[in-house]
Formats: structure tokens, C-alpha cells, sequence
């Protein structure tokens, strides 16, 4: 666990992705840890293939969940 506190203390820019076909978990889960970690002072790409269902687009921050790729190349720390 320590080894895993370190990396978010210590790291910058960090991609987070759930898995295909996201349920409230998932979604719940990505935007948690994403603004968590901007909260912080991280810079966070969240990413979901998969475009948000509509039950859930009310949720404050799935608007930054992205299904562009091209910035996993950028991260310090993918976070699946």
C-alpha cells in the first residue's frame, strides 16, 4: 500500500480508464479518483472507450472523460 501512496504522491500526470460499457461503478469510480487526484495539483485524463450513459451524465466531472488515447503517451501512471 505504501508503494501505491508514493506514486500518487509522487507522480504528475496520471490517465485513468474504465472498462467498456460503464455501470455507476465505473463511472463513480474514474471521476472519484480523477478529481481527486486534480485536487491535488495532478494533471488527470480520464478515460472510458465508451461514451457515458445518459443515467449517469449528471454526475459532476464526466464531462472531462475522454476517449482520446493519444495522451496515455504523456502519463507518469495509468490507473486501470
Amino acid at each position: 500500500m505504501k508503494e501505491i501512496i508514493d506514486t500518487l504522491l509522487n507522480q504528475n500526470r496520471f490517465f485513468i480508464a474504465s472498462h467498456v460499457n460503464p455501470d455507476g461503478d465505473a463511472i463513480g469510480s474514474l471521476v472519484a479518483m480523477g478529481l481527486a487526484l486534480e485536487e491535488s495539483g495532478k494533471e488527470v485524463v480520464m478515460y472510458n472507450e465508451s461514451p457515458i450513459p445518459s443515467p449517469y451524465r449528471f454526475l459532476t466531472g464526466v464531462d472531462q472523460v475522454t476517449c482520446d488515447t493519444h495522451s496515455l503517451k504523456n502519463c507518469d501512471v495509468a490507473i486501470v
